[in-house]
């Protein structure tokens, strides 16, 4: 009977090391379920959280890239604007510039105009003198040889008087003199 009572007690020895390993199994079971359930859970947070990060992230871009377009419209439109406006003032400034040419033009025929009728008015001028200085010769010569031939009663001796002065002559002096 010691051998029977003690493979009872064996027995029981052996199956509450079976309880016991069960019980650890299911335990064990039970933790692995729970870090499975955590692991899952931090996943599916891990991913929501990439998702909020990718949209955030998305909405920023967004917010940059419209920026972005909106800066570039406004420089392109200020850009063209500017050169509207210098294309604008060059075509005036050619405009002044053909202006002032044709004002110049216009000066220089005006000023050649002046310097003709100054020279026609100066030698008009010099050939009034000339011709006024050559009677007034003609005169001073005629009344000198007159008085110069006298005769001596006072009387102007009339062959005298008619005589001719030489042309030539007058006009080398005129010339000489003006």
């Amino acid at each position: 009977d010691l051998l029977s009572s003690e493979k009872t007690a064996y027995e029981k020895e052996v199956n509450k090391l079976k309880d016991l390993l069960s019980s650890e199994k299911i335990a064990r079971e039970k933790e692995v379920n729970e870090l499975e359930e955590q692991i899952v859970m931090a996943k599916s947070a891990r991913e929501k959280d990439i998702e909020d990060t990718n949209h955030t992230h998305k909405l920023k871009t967004d917010k940059l890239n419209n920026l972005l377009q909106s800066q570039q419209q406004r420089y392109k439109t200020k850009l063209s604007s500017t050169i509207d406006d210098a294309n604008k003032k060059l075509e005036e400034a050619n405009e002044l510039k053909l202006e002032a040419q044709e004002t110049i033009r216009a000066a220089h025929k005006d000023a050649e105009r002046v310097i003709v009728n100054e020279r026609n008015h100066s030698t008009h001028l010099q050939k009034r003198l000339k011709e006024k200085h050559k009677t007034e010769l003609v005169a001073f010569i005629k009344s000198t040889t007159t008085n110069k031939r006298r005769n001596n009663n006072g009387e102007i001796d009339e062959e005298i008087v008619d005589e001719e002065v030489d042309d030539e002559l007058v006009d080398e002096e005129v010339e000489d003199t003006v």
